[in-house]
């Protein structure tokens, strides 16, 4: 899989493999459409989300949303590459989506 060093402290690992929750404790969310031009949603299973955050490709942060979102507005972001990392008080989960 590609990994990705984004900034101190942070590790970014995307594999093609799919990760049970049980396996790693990852968040299991979806995001869709992908790519996105202005709103993207996302869904969740039975979880409590406490934080939303979207960073770029060289891993600065864009966005910050401090409760669960089910859909965020991206139409500000400029065409790219973006990660978007999704917290609960016990886990936390990475997807990557492309803005266009």
């Amino acid at each position: 899989g590609l990994m990705l060093f984004a900034f101190p402290g942070y590790e970014l690992v995307f594999t093609s493999e799919q990760l049970s929750v049980t396996d790693n404790n990852i968040l299991d969310f979806k995001i869709y459409p992908n790519p996105v031009s202005d709103k993207l949603f996302i869904t969740y299973k039975n979880l409590k989300i406490e934080k939303i955050k979207l960073y770029s490709i060289s891993g600065k942060e864009v966005l910050n949303f401090e409760k669960n979102e089910e859909s965020i507005d991206v139409s500000s972001l400029s065409e790219g590459l973006y990660f978007i990392e999704v917290s609960s008080s016990e886990a936390k989960s990475i997807q990557k989506f492309i803005k266009q």
